[in-house]
């Protein structure tokens, strides 16, 4: 049984590691655009305002969180009370934390349903206002941002913390039968 467990674990771990290293560059990178936009607002509003500064900073802060979260999902950043947890007896408390982690997959699973409904929805098909890339400057149309482009973080975001809830679910199930020493930490590797 352990061994199917690990041989389904190993690459969900490796994919779930390559997907959150990527999401956490692209993170940086727009934790980064949105501090320049919003610094580039506060020396623009003195000498002429610019509109679409606040539309892109909430772009990428919405982005920003979509990549962020499942990382900090992964490491067990997010804040927890664990103090049932700790009180019962060893078994009790893995058999709650299984039941945790299900009952959050299907929160997850809920929250994925919840994005795809708002990238397809009538608000979904709607623009951001004062949000336009314009690329007339190169002879092509300039491109309106949509609602759905900053619900797409929303989705994306829920499906990288399902990929992450069903490692999690492996791994306390290795851990149940006895193979916590055969698995990988999880550290600040993604």
């Amino acid at each position: 049984m352990m061994g199917l467990i690990l041989a389904v674990l190993k690459p969900l771990e490796m994919l779930n590691v390559t997907l959150l290293t990527v999401a956490r560059w692209l993170a940086t990178a727009l934790l980064a655009i949105m501090v320049l936009i919003i610094t580039y607002q506060i020396i623009m509003r003195v000498i002429s305002p610019a509109g679409w500064t606040i539309a892109a900073a909430k772009f990428m802060m919405l982005w920003m969180i979509g990549l962020a979260a499942p990382i900090g999902y992964r490491q067990g950043s997010f804040v927890g009370i664990d103090l049932l947890e700790r009180s019962l007896p060893r078994v009790l408390s893995h058999l709650l934390t299984l039941v945790i982690l299900v009952l959050c997959g299907i929160v997850i699973f809920l929250g994925t349903q919840l994005g795809y409904a708002e990238i397809n929805s009538f608000g979904g098909k709607g623009t951001i206002p004062n949000f336009r890339i314009e690329l007339s400057w190169a002879g092509l149309k300039d491109f309106q941002v949509r609602n759905w482009h900053a619900f797409f973080s929303l989705y994306l975001g829920f499906c990288l913390m399902m990929l992450i809830n069903i490692e999690l679910i492996l791994r306390h199930l290795v851990t149940m039968l006895g193979g916590a020493d055969r698995l990988a930490p999880i550290g600040g590797d993604a």
